[in-house]
This record gives structure tokens, sequence and C-alpha cells, in this order.
């Protein structure tokens, strides 16, 4: 990974209480999200269920069309290569899901233009955001600009190779310090 490639940020900010919310497995549907204190309550809910030392979300916009080819084409190789180090997650379309319409980029990329809005990433698409909890600032995130979707994959591939060569540190922090 080049340092070009990757970028920390560490702004302090508080989290409060949320509501109820229903997940499976590393998607979630029709979510909802405005501003950062609904990415607070959704993420406090979303991360009841789902316990991992890493989280990962590829946000992009329409004109990523080779990230697109990514997340579509490798979702299940995605699944594989980070293993229990990190649950990449989806927004999916909650009709689509139930007519089990396979997953499209273009679910998650409304819902994801503003998420990198909210976490004041827009002008640093297309990325990979690495955190262990969202809406607090501390994550990493990794460029994906000018990439093709065979050399996402690959990298993508290196990063967990690097994770598990020291399962016992953070791996967030382990990003940060590559």
């Amino acid at each position: 990974m080049s340092p070009e490639q990757i970028h920390h940020r560490r702004p302090p900010r508080k989290v409060r209480d949320g509501g109820l919310a229903n997940f499976t497995s590393n998607y979630d549907y029709d979510v909802d999200i405005s501003d950062l204190e609904e990415l607070k309550t959704w993420w406090k809910n979303f991360q009841k269920g789902h316990d991992y030392p890493l989280y990962g979300l590829i946000l992009a916009t329409h004109l990523d069309t080779e990230v697109a080819l990514f997340a579509e084409k490798y979702i299940r190789d995605l699944d594989v290569i980070s293993g229990k180090d990190c649950c990449f997650i989806y927004l999916r379309d909650l009709d689509r899901a139930k007519k089990l319409a396979p997953f499209d980029f273009q679910e998650q990329l409304e819902r994801t233009l503003t998420l990198a809005h909210i976490l004041d990433l827009w002008d640093q698409l297309p990325l990979i955001l690495f955190f262990k909890q969202l809406g607090t600032g501390d994550y990493v995130h990794l460029s994906l600009a000018n990439l093709s979707h065979q050399d996402i994959y690959m990298l993508v591939g290196q990063i967990f190779e690097h994770l598990r060569k020291k399962p016992e540190s953070s791996p967030l922090a382990q990003l940060r310090n590559s």
C-alpha cells in the first residue's frame, strides 16, 4: 500500500443511544441516514448483531464503474478474503432482496453518497472505509481511485494478508501504521 492510498482521520465526537433495527449478516436494508446522529444510532444497532474487530464499507459514485464491478463481481470473494477479520457492510434495497435479486452496487450508491457527505469524504471517493466504530471519526480509508477491479481485488488481498501476520494487534492500528 502506498502512502497516497491510505488516509487517517480521528476527530473526537460523542455517541448517543438509538432505537432498534433489523439486520441480517453483513447486509442492512433500506438504511435511511441523513446526519451524523442518525449514523451513530444506526451504527450502534448494527454493531450489536455484528461484532468484528474491523468493518469495511465501499464508498463510491456513479462514475466509479470499476469499483462497482469489483463490489458486484467479487462480493463472495471479499467475504472469504476478509474472513473473521472484517465485516464488509452492504446497504441493500429491501424489495430487491425480498425478490432474491442479486446484489447490485447501485442499491448501495445512494446511501453511501450520503454517508460520504456526513463523514466529509466526498472529495476522496472512491474508497474503502475501514473502522471499528463508525461515526466516531476514527477510521482509515483506502483510495480506489484509478484502479481496475482486478487491481482492487489484489490490493484487498494484500491488506488482509498483512493483517493476518499480526492477529494479536488491532487491525485498524495495523492499517494506520502501514
